[in-house]
């Protein structure tokens, strides 16, 4: 094992089968939540090498099998919140963060839509995106210790 690990990697090895299989084994330990010590931990138990770089094409296609079964058999990880979708309503989170810095900041109906149109140009936020520019800007107020102005 030793010997094999000490060897330089050969340059006769198909690169782009090569790149093909390096990038399913880190896409498929990422998907997994594997970390690179526990990646490194199951490479080094299947082949004997811990580094994909020093592993040849069978070595690399051992790894990929693995984790393609591994990944069958695993639990599904529960997706968070796609931050990725901005144009989406805004969620029951940010809709509940807006509600509870206003009530510290102690706005009423009609300074809350005015800000809001300030910010976003609507009177509330429409969108996931606006609803976390609203939040940004009552953050800074709060921060400012902005208060709203007393009723007469």
């Amino acid at each position: 094992m030793l010997t094999r690990a000490l060897q330089p990697r050969t340059s006769n090895l198909a690169p782009p089968q090569r790149a093909k299989l390096l990038a399913a084994i880190h896409a498929n330990a990422k998907q997994m939540g594997l970390d690179d010590p526990a990646r490194y931990d199951l490479q080094l138990k299947l082949t004997g090498v811990t580094s994909c770089r020093d592993m040849d094409l069978p070595q690399l296609m051992r790894v990929d099998r693995e984790l393609r079964r591994l990944a069958r058999i695993m639990p599904k990880r529960r997706p968070g919140r796609d931050e990725r979708r901005p144009a989406e309503p805004p969620t029951r989170e940010q809709l509940d963060l807006i509600a509870n810095l206003a009530g510290v900041l102690g706005l009423a109906l009609g300074q809350y839509r005015a800000l809001c149109t300030r910010i976003v140009k609507h009177g509330w936020p429409q969108t996931r995106a606006e609803a976390n520019q609203v939040i940004e800007a009552m953050k800074a107020m709060q921060q400012r210790g902005w208060r709203a102005k007393e009723r007469a």
